[in-house]
């Protein structure tokens, strides 16, 4: 062919010489044309170009348009061929345009033609169809079919690439059509290849495969052997996709042999890759092995280096399914290699896809990541639909890394990206996978809601896409977080539509999880049976399909269950096969869970030796697998049992680790706040166990820093939360007792440290200077005193009951002797309707409290605080606390009539005896003589924070130690230390004129709605007491209708004292204010912080059954000012006084006076007063008066309670202890600052020093002289007598003049 096209060059040229020569321009134009069509038959587009270019030119001067159109589309396709895309659209532009003004639709035909063939080359489809579609608009006219078939093919293809294969099957089958008519058979070959695959992918087999055959009949007429080839690939194929893999196989053979027969490698070499990929599905691996590197043979020989990278991606699939990942690496880098050589960039992104997901396969998520970058970084080099796609594959293969590698946060924002290229393609299956990984992200962060908003999106999907298994996956993961969220209704609901999903789809494997689901959600709940059935059928099927796996689950979760029914024997046969199975598989997590348990269990049965054996298996194993929650609770568990077994030493060693490494876990951030607080609890115990074990081998001092430790846990966690920049010492270094004795050195006053600790009250009497005087030990269990050598697991099986502590007997004894019994336990309910609907009241509030504080309480602080007082209540044994099963006790013997003999002596004196008497060597050695004030430091937990320790006395005793001692509880010792204070308060305020010293809260105005619905009624006494307050603290009162949530929070902010005598709801640890009355106070943001913006779960109405309108009741949030709101402020308050009203009907309860309390000092307060029990209004206002009077006269807190105390006890109408020994200041001992108290102080100084009068005058003149603001009340208050206001200030100034 070659030669033709020179001669017919020489012909042109001399054609262009005799145009030259008769001077025939246009002639010369046509010659130029011709040559440049020669040049491009050959090859040579440069040159064609020029010609081209030199033609237009001339047809131009002679304004020969149809010559001029003509010649456009000849220079498009030249340069089309040089890949300057750009000019070659031009051209054909013009080209068209030109034939148009012309109106020869010939040539628009052929321009419109090109165009669209054109886009197809550039795989831009959906710009290709309009040019085709308009080219069959025209073809009426043209007449020719020929030139209609092959457009009518093209359109088809294009929609076939843009996946609209309904529309590819009407263009394929017009195609067919206009062949058949002009019984062109490759033509019609052509087009039944086609349009069986458009068909195909329909899936609809039989046509496609009906096509097919018709392809390879006409192939075999024709004697096209590449025809017929394709044929047999495409048969094969179609069987692939109908899941008959040896069908398929025939065919691929067929191909292989024909290949052979024309002797045609290429051919030979695709029949093996075909070959190699429908053996890699049924498994036969080496068979594919053998194909793939034939394969690979066969193009190395033909040096065809786009098939040998295809081999060795091939390879590298079938070594991905043996697991011989390094063997599928090697294989993806020689196609690395290739590919570059190639310079294809879309390989090269593939390949590095692929590496990414071997080394995933292989837990090298580092470099996984890697190569998921480099596969981004060569997508962004293309376009396309595919592309795009494929970028989105690789975000969500980045967010699996980073979530593997327990980096939520990184995984979370890729997984998104995944999201929003999977919904701008609205490519299902991809959405799903995304909300699935978004789920699991938020999940693993503790953003539960998060988490299951994705779940439910995920499932809608699946319901949309409408494959089974895809629903039953999505039903089983939102079941298991709705179990995890405790809505175990829903998580059965979910778990048994994915149960009967499975079963409709006969899927074991998904029926043995959805079985194994519901157990767990039963277990939960305690519905022992009913788990057992389910894990029963979890082992059954495992059985039954012979997979390992879900049967050493079964046996384990079998075992759980009966270790929580307390039957241990077979709760240890089902474990032991746990382990089995678990050795077998070589499954080391498995082995570890098994052991653990089997731990467990043998110390419920009182077998120490075996159950420390098992745990010590298990700690190994966990300490090679990193896996340290399990190590933590192997070592809590394993100390229990060395104790148990006598080894004290190693059981100590056990506990300090456990603790220590409980602690380190919780610090963790991405942590969720319950599940903090789930080991929160297991380290109480490590605390409580450790405490115990340190007691017993005679290490008290430890033992005191030990539960110094507990007590610190929640605070530390506090301050973290709200430390900026760098802290001068960490607050979660454990406290040591050296630490513990210079703190106690820094008091004046004596320290007693008591300590609840599984069962034990522990006391420890310190003394600055001197160090730990006394200790005490007092088992609080039953009435036997326990032999505390031999731990009580000895008689394990009978544990005390939590109410059958002594020490809330004693309490609720003190309470009823006092008469104040009736504001603390509804024991005397007068009928059984008032104590049960008191009931249904408790569990509204404990509904309440939960929903509050899940919203406002982000680090669980208030939460541990209440839990670790929760924990200390339950008087429970050892095994209790590591077992988490309680067995029942035996007949009744801890039931409280029967123990009514060890309260024969008053309970007062009980409570002496338990609390003081043991320490009195030390405290008779160091009260001194009354009026020196020496100071009582108690460290509290828990149950004591209701103890009256004022009124405390023995027999040998007149005074009672209130009269002994000005008393002070704190909640740790560190809590005293100064610098506890200073992390919070990083500027003290300077109070100046402006900055009103005292803010007081007094009767907020509530609507009847909610008088009525939580029985807060109007307080008229609280509203005079706190005018009477704010008179003698020269201030406005915050009451009535002004009381609200916002004005109180911005006067906390700003004050140096604060009162309230309002409702306090200690059930939901809150004071009760008036709700905002402009329009949405919800989201109302305030001067100080955070915007206070109520949470949906909160603005619904708590409980629609009451028949109220929900306009009428306003949220509780917006009218409680709870302990996590005060959590979130930042205080200069030196005093807080919750008021005592006897309009008040909300029972005080430990749980509520350490949240508040706790609150409150950890927000910056640094003392606060609170009232054990209601008091009587005229006792109530006596009382305060006193103590306000007292501080303004310039003592400090604890001195001014005794003084009001003293006060209330010597007036006739209230000496009786219930009207004045219920106040108790917890914090710091604080003098207040503003100017009438510091007069008192100055005058107290000149009185009881005389000598240093002088200085104290000076200061008292500055202070008469600047404090204008002062008046009469205050300044009488102050100075005691009133006229001696003038006579002092002229002393003053005689000083002055002298000096």
């Amino acid at each position: 062919m070659k030669g033709d096209y020179d001669t017919a060059l020489k012909l042109h040229k001399t054609h262009l010489c005799i145009a030259q020569e008769l001077s025939d321009y246009a002639a010369q134009g046509r010659a130029y044309g011709n040559m440049g069509n020669a040049y491009n038959a050959l090859g040579m587009y440069d040159q064609a170009v020029k010609y081209h270019r030199q033609e237009l030119q001339i047809s131009m001067e002679v304004n020969d348009r149809a010559s001029q159109a003509s010649t456009h589309g000849n220079l498009a396709v030249a340069y089309q061929a040089l890949g300057a895309h750009d000019r070659a659209l031009q051209h054909y532009q013009n080209h068209l345009n030109i034939a148009r003004e012309l109106r020869d639709i010939q040539s628009e035909a052929r321009a419109l033609s090109n165009l669209g063939n054109f886009h197809c080359s550039r795989g831009e489809y959906v710009q290709a169809a309009p040019y085709y579609e308009q080219y069959l608009r025209l073809a009426p006219d043209l007449q020719d079919m020929e030139g209609e078939g092959k457009v009518c093919h093209n359109l088809g293809y294009a929609h076939y690439c843009l996946g609209n294969y309904q529309e590819a099957v009407k263009y394929y089958e017009q195609d067919l059509a206009l062949a058949k008519d002009l019984h062109d058979k490759l033509s019609q070959a052509k087009a039944y290849c086609n349009l069986g695959l458009a068909f195909k992918a329909l899936l609809n087999f039989s046509k496609a495969e009906e096509c097919q055959k018709y392809l390879l009949s006409l192939a075999q007429s024709l004697n096209n052997s590449q025809a017929k080839f394709r044929a047999l690939g495409n048969l094969g194929d179609i069987f692939i996709c109908k899941k008959d893999i040896n069908g398929a196989i025939k065919f691929y053979e067929q191909q292989l042999g024909l290949a052979h027969q024309v002797k045609d490698r290429r051919l030979e070499a695709s029949a093996y890759a075909a070959l190699g990929t429908a053996y890699r599905m049924i498994q036969k691996y080496d068979k594919a092995l053998g194909y793939h590197t034939q394969e690979l043979e066969v193009y190395q020989e033909l040096s065809d280096l786009p098939g040998e990278c295809r081999a060795h991606g091939h390879l590298a699939a079938v070594y991905m399914a043996l697991g011989k990942y390094t063997m599928a690496f090697k294989c993806y880098e020689e196609q690395l290699d290739l590919g570059q050589k190639l310079k294809d960039p879309s390989l090269e992104a593939q390949v590095y896809g692929n590496m990414g997901i071997t080394k995933m396969n292989m837990n090298v998520m580092e470099e996984a990541i890697g190569y998921f970058e480099q596969q981004l970084a060569m997508l962004q080099q293309l376009s396309g639909n595919e592309s795009v796609l494929d970028r989105g594959r690789a975000y969500g293969n980045l967010g699996d890394c980073y979530e593997a590698l327990g980096d939520y946060e990184e995984a979370i924002k890729y997984y998104e990206q995944y999201l929003s290229v999977a919904q701008s393609l609205n490519r299902m299956q991809d959405q799903a996978k995304a909300y699935r990984g978004l789920g699991n992200g938020h999940r693993a962060m503790g953003s539960l809601q998060q988490a299951l908003v994705c779940f439910e999106k995920r499932l809608v999907v699946a319901h949309e896409l409408g494959e089974a298994f895809n629903k039953a996956q999505a039903y089983g993961e939102l079941g298991s977080l709705h179990s995890q969220l405790g809505n175990y209704e829903q998580a059965i609901s979910c778990l048994e539509r994915q149960l009967n999903i499975a079963r409709d789809m006969k899927d074991r494997a998904l029926e043995s999880d959805a079985a194994c689901g519901l157990g767990g959600v039963y277990q939960q709940m305690g519905e022992y049976d009913t788990a057992l059935q389910y894990h029963q059928l979890d082992l059954q099927i495992a059985e039954e399909t012979n997979n390992p796996t879900c049967q050493g689950r079964a046996y384990g979760n079998l075992g759980l269950t009966y270790e929580s029914l307390g039957t241990f024997e077979r709760a240890v046969v089902y474990q032991e096969q746990h382990l089995s199975i678990a050795a077998q598989m070589n499954d080391l997590a498995a082995k570890t869970v098994s052991y653990s348990s089997l731990g467990r269990t043998h110390h419920a049965l009182q077998n120490y030796s075996q159950a420390v054996m098992y745990l010590q298996e298990g700690l190994r194993l966990a300490e090679q697998l990193g896996r340290r929650e399990d190590e933590a609770k192997i070592r809590h568990g394993l100390g229990l049992s060395l104790w148990a077994s006598g080894n004290l030493e190693e059981a100590q060693h056990q506990l300090y680790r456990a603790s220590a490494l409980f602690e380190t876990i919780r610090h963790e951030a991405q942590l969720s706040t319950d599940y903090k607080l789930s080991l929160f609890d297991l380290q109480t115990s490590s605390y409580q166990a450790l405490q115990r074990v340190l007691v017993t081998l005679g290490h008290h001092d430890e033992a005191l820093a030990v539960a110094e430790r507990g007590r610190t846990r929640a605070f530390a966690d506090l301050l973290v939360e709200r430390q900026t920049g760098q802290q001068d010492s960490d607050p979660y270094s454990p406290v040591t007792i050296d630490q513990i004795l210079e703190m106690v050195n820094g008091q004046r006053g004596l320290v007693l440290y008591y300590s609840l600790a599984a069962g034990y009250l522990y006391s420890w009497l310190l003394a600055p200077g001197a160090g730990i005087l006394k200790f005490n030990e007092h088992y609080l269990g039953e009435n036997t005193v326990e032999n505390s050598s031999d731990f009580q697991a000895s008689s394990s099986a009978t544990l005390p009951t939590a109410t059958g502590s002594a020490l809330e007997q004693h309490i609720a004894s003190v309470r009823e002797a006092l008469g104040v019994e009736s504001h603390y336990s509804r024991a005397c309910a007068s009928s059984e309707t008032e104590s049960e609907a008191g009931d249904i009241m408790d569990q509204q509030f404990e509904d309440m409290n939960n929903k509050l504080n899940s919203v406002t309480d982000p680090t669980g602080f208030l939460r541990m605080v209440r839990r670790n007082n929760l924990f200390n209540r339950s008087c429970q044994s050892m095994t209790s606390l590591f077992s988490n099963t309680v067995s029942p006790t035996q007949d009744g013997t801890s039931s409280l009539p029967r123990r009514q003999n060890s309260f024969a002596k008053p309970p007062l004196r009980a409570l002496y005896d338990l609390l003081i008497a043991p320490m009195e060597g030390g405290l008779m050695h160091s009260s001194g003589p009354v009026g020196r004030h020496r100071q009582l430091i108690l460290v509290l937990e828990g149950e004591l924070y209701l103890i009256p320790f004022a009124l405390l006395k023995g027999s040998s005793s007149n005074e009672y130690l209130y009269e002994r001692f000005g008393l002070l509880a704190v909640p740790s010792i560190r809590s005293l230390s100064v610098q506890s204070k200073s992390h919070l308060r990083k500027n003290p305020p300077t109070y100046s004129s402006s900055t009103s010293m005292a803010a007081v809260i007094g009767n907020p105005k509530l609507p009847s709605a909610v008088m009525d619905r939580w029985l807060w009624g109007p307080m008229p006494s609280a509203e005079e007491e706190a005018y009477m307050v704010s008179e003698l603290l020269g201030c406005q009162p915050l009451v009535g209708s002004v009381a609200t949530k916002e004005r109180v929070m911005s006067a906390l902010t700003q004050a140096e004292c604060v009162h309230f005598a309002t409702h306090i709801s200690w059930k939901l640890s809150a004071l009760v204010l008036t709700p905002s009355m402009d329009g949405n106070p919800a989201s109302s943001k305030s001067s100080f912080g955070h915007p206070y913006t109520i949470p949906e779960s909160l603005r619904v109405q708590d409980d629609a059954s009451d028949g109220e309108s929900i306009s009428d009741c306003p949220p509780l949030q917006e009218l409680l000012l709870t302990a996590a709101d005060v959590l979130d402020l930042q205080l200069p308050v030196k005093l807080v006084v919750l008021g005592s009203s006897q309009e008040s009907n909300s029972k005080v309860t430990a749980d509520g006076v350490i949240a508040l309390t706790r609150a409150f000092l950890a927000a910056g307060a640094q003392c606060v007063l609170v009232s054990l029990w209601p008091v009587p209004v005229a006792a109530s206002k006596m009382f305060i008066h006193a103590f306000y009077s007292s501080l303004l006269n310039g003592l400090k807190a604890s001195a001014a309670l005794g003084e009001a105390m003293k006060v209330v006890q010597s007036s006739k109408a209230f000496s009786h202890p219930s009207n004045w020994a219920g106040f108790m200041l917890i914090g710091s001992d604080v003098k207040l600052n503003s100017p009438s108290s510091l007069i008192g102080q100055a005058l107290t100084e000149i009185l009881q020093h005389p000598e240093r009068a002088r200085d104290a005058l000076r200061v008292l003149l500055h202070l008469v002289r600047g404090s204008g603001t002062l008046n009469s009340t205050r300044a009488g208050s102050a100075v005691q007598e009133g006229e001696g206001k003038g006579s002092l200030t002229s002393g003053c100034e005689q000083v002055e003049r002298t000096s």
